[in-house]
């Protein structure tokens, strides 16, 4: 049986059960912009405005992802469509872009030796990873156009699953009985729960190379008449 926890939105992995929930965690991320303004009498103001962005599932604004397969059953290898965006909430057209970590929980504790890799997320045509901020753990998206004020960008992700992989680590043992043999089966992902975050972030459209150096670090990707390129 495979099914989402619907409290919680966990998956774990059991060699008993084999069951898969998901838990997924959505981190928010906004900052100000500094805009001058200069009035008629030719001195100069400071008007300090809204550089926001959200993360939407789907269309809509969300707290948790993948509710939407809550008490559903879940294959592994399968995949299931689920759209992620952002949508600009400021009050400045921004460029945008999203950080993504996955990686595997063991009550509550970060398993280093487990491999985020199985844990796929499918990306669309919108989106440019950045391969120098990429680890093991994270991977950097830009969003290829810029996303006006109000409107939503084009879909990070499209769709999600677990590597049917997970079920391949495993370890055998056999218990003599006086009916026999009874093998069990223990896989490395056992009760163990995988976990997504993603982080939005935004600059401001204006002078924007200058605003990914200061505000992002990097030093490979450059923005101008509202397209974003990845070096």
């Amino acid at each position: 049986m495979r099914k989402f926890n619907g409290k919680r939105a966990v998956l774990i992995l059991s060699s008993l059960l084999v069951v898969l929930i998901g838990m997924i965690i959505v981190l928010r991320s906004g900052s100000t912009q500094a805009v001058l303004t200069e009035s008629k009498g030719q001195t100069v103001e400071i008007e300090m405005s809204s550089l926001d962005v959200a993360i939407l599932e789907n269309g809509k604004e969300t707290d948790t992802l993948y509710s939407d397969y809550t008490d559903k059953a879940l294959d592994p290898g399968h995949p299931y469509d689920d759209t992620i965006s952002v949508k600009n909430t400021g009050e400045y057209d921004e460029y945008v872009r999203v950080i993504v970590k996955k990686y595997w929980l063991d009550n509550n504790k970060k398993r280093l030796d487990l491999s985020p890799t199985y844990i796929h997320l499918a990306a669309a045509e919108g989106w440019i990873e950045n391969a120098k901020e990429a680890t093991a753990e994270q991977s950097v998206w830009y969003c290829k156009n810029y996303v006006p004020v109000g409107e939503e960008s084009a879909p990070l992700f499209t769709s999600f699953y677990i590597d049917s992989e997970v079920f391949t680590n495993a370890a055998k043992s056999v218990t003599p009985t006086t009916t026999g043999n009874v093998t069990t089966v223990t896989y490395d992902y056992d009760d163990i729960t995988f976990v997504v975050e993603i982080e939005a972030q935004a600059i401001q459209y204006s002078s924007a190379d200058k605003a990914i150096l200061s505000a992002w670090g990097v030093t490979n990707v450059t923005a101008s008449g509202g397209t974003v390129t990845v070096g």
